[in-house]
């Protein structure tokens, strides 16, 4: 029986950042990029009712991340240069 392939690396993205770990955003949000699903990891930890750490995550696929930077076009000015 085969093994099931990895997919492609994205050739838009490089090795660093296919590779990056958990980055701290700021107000209790943090980031990572998940090569095997090509996806952007939000996570932002908070404590359930019982006190236990809970992590609430949203996984970004890029045409969602493109809809959310449109979204937030509509109502702040954002400076391609600061995208780089």
């Amino acid at each position: 029986m085969k093994r099931p392939q990895k997919p492609p690396r994205d050739p838009h993205i490089g090795k660093a950042r296919q590779e990056m770990k958990e980055t701290y955003l700021g107000d209790g949000l943090y980031a990572s990029y998940h090569d095997g699903a090509h996806t952007i990891r939000l996570r932002a930890p908070r404590l359930g009712g019982s006190g236990a750490a809970v992590d609430h995550e949203v996984y970004l696929e890029p045409a969602i991340l493109l809809e959310l930077l449109k979204f937030a076009k509509q109502f702040w000015k954002i400076d391609p240069k600061v995208l780089k």
